[in-house]
């Protein structure tokens, strides 16, 4: 009749595996990470040999790291679980990507080796082809190149080095004009490069003028042949906005141009003029303008505003 070993009925658990150990069916040994249990009387035989054990629990060896301590990283070095200590406060973890280890590093604080260097780069914007930032240029097809606003009434603005070759065209707006006195009109005369002005009869231009009030409309022209200045803004107390574009103004091979429009109003009448021209020495290159009322009157008061813009 067989006998049976009550005390077999389940697996024993023998502990870390031992190569002088007798070891018979059913005892279960922890090696290398994992637990085995013997299917054939064994000894001598290494837990990883099939023929006397098999593979009852998948493990790893992480408890047989010494030192790990909170905020340690356990990471496989190709070979085996090592421990990466913990870093400093405020590090970050970073790859070194595959087939090397990770390390803790620095974040980066220096803003220079963040951006490109900012040094001599006053006005450009930051851009990125992707990989690489850098710095680039503004447009400049298109730049205000004054802008005032008058703080106090006066007769007279002059603007000074303002054109240069830099530009093709320059379009003034101009608003807030209003004459001081009946009669008064708004001459403009330009500077030349070495900052001349230039009185002389090369003013040419043609001016048309509507207007509409509660129960009239009207229109008429004027015109100004060799004059002594430019001439926009007619003999009434409105107050004038004005737009001008000119061309070829540092250019000594062709005439100063210039067009645009005026319009204004006072208490009952709604004031429109066109007005374009040239100036009749191709040989004149303008650097700015001088802007004054015909009669010495106030025609700038406190407020008005004068803009420039070049184009290329």
């Amino acid at each position: 009749m067989a006998t049976v070993n009550i005390g077999r009925l389940k697996f024993k658990w023998q502990g870390n595996y031992s190569s002088g150990t007798a070891y018979v069916v059913d005892d279960v040994v922890y090696h290398g990470g994992n637990s085995y249990v013997c299917i054939n009387d064994s000894t001598g035989n290494a837990p990883t040999n099939t023929s006397y054990w098999q593979k009852m629990a998948q493990g790893s060896d992480l408890g047989s790291l010494s030192g790990i301590t909170q905020g340690d990283v356990v990471y496989y070095n190709g070979t085996d679980w090592t421990r990466l200590a913990a870093g400093t406060s405020g590090q970050f973890l970073k790859t070194n990507g595959s087939g090397a280890n990770p390390v803790w590093d620095d974040v980066d604080t220096d803003i220079d080796n963040i951006l490109p260097s900012q040094t001599s780069n006053s006005g450009k914007y930051l851009t990125t082809d992707g990989t690489n930032s850098s710095w680039g240029e503004v447009s400049s097809d298109v730049v205000k190149v004054y802008d005032n606003t008058i703080s106090s009434s006066t007769a007279v603005v002059n603007i000074t080095n303002v054109f240069d070759a830099t530009y093709k065209y320059y379009r003034m707006m101009i608003q807030g004009v209003s004459a001081s006195g009946s009669n008064d009109m708004w001459h403009m005369r330009f500077f030349d490069e070495n900052g001349a002005e230039q009185t002389s009869g090369n003013y040419y231009m043609a001016l048309g003028r509507d207007w509409r009030n509660s129960s009239t409309n009207g229109a008429g022209t004027a015109g100004f042949y060799g004059s002594g200045g430019l001439t926009s803004v007619w003999d009434y107390y409105q107050n004038w906005a004005l737009e001008m574009t000119f061309t070829h103004v540092y250019d000594s091979n062709n005439r100063i141009r210039f067009w645009g429009t005026t319009t204004g109003y006072d208490s009952a009448t709604v004031h429109h003029i066109t007005h374009a021209g040239f100036f009749n020495n191709a040989s004149m290159r303008a650097s700015g303008l001088k802007m004054e009322a015909n009669s010495g009157n106030t025609i700038y008061g406190a407020g008005t505003k004068i803009t420039i813009y070049g184009y290329k």
